[in-house]
């Protein structure tokens, strides 16, 4: 069981006891119509020494599971504004990616208050258009092989 609990729908935190703990307030970008009607946002607690790697983890099953997508988990309370990515493959596998090295939460956040983290994901057709003019195919970022490569170009931006 995860600090979400073990139905994603529900989408509370469990109350755990934990000695040094961090509060992080929660939000993420809806992924269809419908998905809007509530509020993403939530305020959860997190063990301050819990690494990068585990809390991006956490976060998987915070926001929806798709497969073929990348979403970047963002804070401006943070050392990078970029944390890491959660990718998913064709089959929903769930792989992270750091931008940083895998420290814990409380080196990441540097003991700062109202720390705020938000999830936006990303998609193969988020980077590619059909131009209403000439009806030809626009693709951003084509010197990037991949989707994960084109995520990392559009956030460093």
């Amino acid at each position: 069981m995860n600090i979400f609990g073990k139905s994603k729908k529900k989408m509370e935190p469990v109350n755990l006891q934990l000695t040094n703990e961090i509060t992080i307030e929660l939000d993420r970008v809806s992924v269809c119509m419908g998905d809007d009607c509530d509020s993403h946002k939530l305020k959860s607690k997190f063990d301050e020494t819990m690494s990068i790697v585990d809390f991006l983890l956490e976060l998987s099953d915070y926001v929806p599971r798709m497969h073929n997508v990348v979403w970047a988990v963002i804070s401006l309370n943070s050392i990078n504004k970029v944390i890491g990515y959660i990718v998913t493959d064709e089959e929903g596998k769930v792989t992270i990616e750091l931008v940083a090295s895998n420290v814990s939460l409380k080196d990441v956040f540097l003991n700062k208050v109202d720390i705020s983290v938000f999830c936006r994901y990303y998609h193969q057709s988020s980077f590619s258009w059909i131009d209403g003019n000439t009806n030809q195919r626009i693709e951003n970022y084509s010197e990037c092989k991949t989707l994960l490569e084109k995520v990392k170009m559009d956030c460093s931006r």
